[in-house]
């Protein structure tokens, strides 16, 4: 469901779900434009989407790290995956924890 919703998409419902949370759990809320960022891969001479696969499991790595350590370990990895390519997007990553 799109976050602009409107009457154009049709007679659409949101659906509230409750996730139960524990102490020290960690929320992350992110927009697109880190996953969607084009960097460098294995392969150096091939331009490739970071993807939010690979974004998932950087955030596995650092979750049990204090939140201002994963702020400098996240900032690292998108600044060393852009390299030299140009920000594709806006980029927002948002983590709390519990």
């Amino acid at each position: 469901m799109p976050v602009a919703y409107s009457d154009a998409y049709g007679n659409r419902t949101f659906t509230n779900n409750l996730i139960p949370l524990l102490p020290n759990d960690c929320i992350y809320i992110f927009s697109d434009g880190y996953a969607d960022q084009f960097g460098s891969s294995e392969d150096k001479d091939k331009t490739v989407k970071f993807l939010s696969k690979r974004m998932k499991a950087e955030l596995l790595n650092v979750c049990h790290l204090p939140m201002n350590q994963q702020k400098i370990i996240m900032e690292n990895h998108h600044d060393k995956w852009k390299g030299k390519q140009e920000q594709t997007d806006d980029v927002l990553l948002i983590g709390i924890r519990i």
